[in-house]
């Protein structure tokens, strides 16, 4: 009985076998192939065919923000949409893959400005692409961002399906009424600051004593000319403030204040002491900018602010304070507008680090001491409209090496004497550009006040246009000039105007040169040459005194003639260059 089990156990199996290899040999006969539906190079669904028939597609596949397109299938590279009928009429004869397509939407994103103002109120965008957002503004508030419901919002690629977004503010300001009084906590940590003319719907008028004290991050704020006035101390204790722009100096237009006093008289860290007025204010050290939009700067405005570095006027300025920027040792820069007309007394005295200067087109008046000891001075302007230039108003400006002299009409008063003493000590030597509209180089304005000072002139040079007519008594006095050439327009020289020039060598004079004036070149030690482009008997008409002109008289003079001259004498002419002197041998 178990042999007979096992013999039946045996058959089956074999029948089977049988079965099973024909009906595989069936299955391939019939060449069935898979078709994958794809989403994102991951499988959706398998359908099988024979490679030849209509097929069913799967239910349409979804993806946040976008449309579904449809089937695509590639081949050469190149992607066809495919309709079921599709493998009915091309046929396939291996496994194959097909793709979902889809399109993003286009979304219409309202802008929920919450009580801001901005000129976009709505954004067209595609989702999933680039964008930006737009930064609204509302006064007295900070834009913190675009919000969906808790959730801030960057520029990046748009992945939101929501149609609003909503713009988020903090307060700065605390207020009452026109009166700013404080700054909020959040205030507190901004780092720059534009006082608004309104705050919802208040007019801002006043910012009240310590309104933004202790606020350590600030480092830029612009007060607008609405303010018409602030409190002390208001921006007391503001460590890292660098820039203010500011409408007035003190409390208000009215005040004779100086600028320490909206920084009070509170001592903090980070506060630099200074002295103005006899009264002491504590000033960021860190300030170094000022933008000042008023028309009227008061005396001592900014003395003592060591730390400035550039200062900003409105073009409305129309007076500065003598002594406004005295000692201001780190001022490098500051454009005077041509509305101002006169540079008062001590105005930039001090000043060691003032580069340069730009003298407004309607200057007329530089006082006493303007420019005393701005010692980084390199070259000077100064302009035609300039009738009086200040005893010392240029003293001391040791690295000035060159000077364009266009005053047409400046005073010849004793005064003068001294404003450009010890003009260019520590350079090789000053050159004075005379433009070709002066008409006289006044009295003492190029010469020192007494022997122990000079003025470190070495070069005079005329326009060769020039309509200067007389060079003004003691005009060089005590300069260091070397040689001059005199334009054919200079028909006079005052007295004593080359006095005391150590080191001048010789002078060439023109021969409508009608007076040489008295001691005009007396203790010139080195002075012992004339070329005079004329005659002997032309040289003869000049009206001078030898008994208070012993140099001019001992001076050996050489008459002018182009070509060689047959008569013996003293005769000379130019080079072919036409400046180097050389004598008919």
């Amino acid at each position: 009985m178990k042999k007979f089990l096992t013999l039946l156990s045996c058959l089956s199996l074999c029948i089977l076998s049988i079965f099973l290899f024909t009906a595989c040999n069936n299955n391939n006969n019939q060449n069935s192939y898979i078709i994958s539906f794809m989403i994102e190079n991951e499988l959706y669904e398998n359908i099988l065919t024979t490679g030849d028939e209509e097929i069913s597609f799967p239910l349409n596949p979804t993806k946040d923000g976008y449309v579904f397109d449809g089937w695509y299938i590639e081949s050469n590279s190149q992607q066809t949409k495919i309709s079921e009928k599709y493998f009915k009429t091309n046929h396939i004869l291996s496994n194959v893959k097909v793709y979902a397509k889809f399109l993003p939407n286009m979304l219409n994103v309202t802008l929920n400005l919450n009580g801001g103002e901005c000129s976009i109120t709505s954004l067209e965008i595609k989702f999933g692409s680039e964008y930006e957002l737009p930064i609204p503004q509302r006064n007295g508030y900070a834009f913190v961002g675009w919000y969906i419901n808790n959730t801030k919002i960057e520029n990046s690629t748009w992945i939101y399906d929501t149609q609003t977004i909503t713009a988020k503010w903090e307060q700065v300001y605390i207020y009452s009424g026109n009166i700013i009084t404080g700054i909020t906590k959040y205030g507190k940590t901004l780092i720059e600051l534009e006082i608004p003319a309104q705050i919802d719907g208040n007019d801002i008028k006043y910012i009240d004593e310590y309104a933004f004290k202790d606020s350590y991050s600030l480092k830029k704020i612009i007060i607008p000319n609405s303010i018409q006035e602030i409190g002390i101390g208001a921006l007391s204790g503001c460590s890292s403030l660098e820039y203010v722009t500011i409408p007035f100096i003190g409390a208000s237009e009215s005040d004779l204040n100086t600028f320490g006093y909206i920084f009070g008289q509170e001592k903090y860290v980070g506060g630099s002491e200074i002295v103005q007025n006899k009264i002491t204010y504590y000033i960021p050290s860190t300030l170094t900018k000022v933008n000042f939009n008023g028309s009227s700067i008061t005396e001592y405005a900014f003395s003592n602010c060591k730390n400035l570095i550039e200062v900003t006027l409105n073009d409305d300025v129309t007076d500065i304070g003598g002594c406004a920027f005295y000692k201001c040792e780190s001022l490098q820069n500051i454009i005077i507008p041509d509305s101002l007309t006169i540079i008062k007394h001590n105005t930039f005295n001090g000043c060691l680090k003032l580069k340069s200067v730009n003298f407004p087109s309607n200057l007329k008046t530089i006082e006493y001491n303007a420019f005393y000891d701005c010692r980084s001075l390199k070259t000077l302007t100064i302009p035609e409209k300039v009738v009086s230039i200040g005893n010392n108003a240029f003293d001391n400006c040791i690295n000035v090496d060159v000077v364009y002299f266009n005053a047409i009409e400046c005073n010849d008063i004793y005064y003068l004497s001294g404003a450009f003493e010890n003009l260019g000590i520590e350079t090789q030597g000053v050159t004075i550009y005379i433009g070709n509209k002066v008409k006289k180089i006044p009295s003492y304005l190029f010469s020192a006040n007494s022997f122990p000072y000079i003025v470190n002139i070495t070069n005079i040079l005329f326009n060769e246009n020039s309509v200067c007519s007389i060079i003004g008594g003691h005009a060089f006095y005590n300069s260091k000039i070397v040689s001059i050439t005199l334009p054919n327009s200079v028909t006079e020289i005052e007295e004593y105007a080359f006095a005391l020039v150590e080191t001048l060598a010789y002078i060439v004079l023109n021969n409508n040169i009608t007076t040489i004036g008295q001691g005009c070149f007396n203790y010139s030690t080195a002075f012992n040459t004339i070329y005079f482009r004329g005659t002997k008997q032309q040289f003869m008409e000049i009206s001078f005194d030898s008994k208070y002109n012993e140099q001019v008289k001992n001076a050996t003079v050489y008459y002018y003639s182009e070509s060689q001259p047959l008569e013996s004498g003293k005769y000379w002419h130019y080079n072919t260059d036409n400046n180097s002197i050389l004598i008919w041998g």
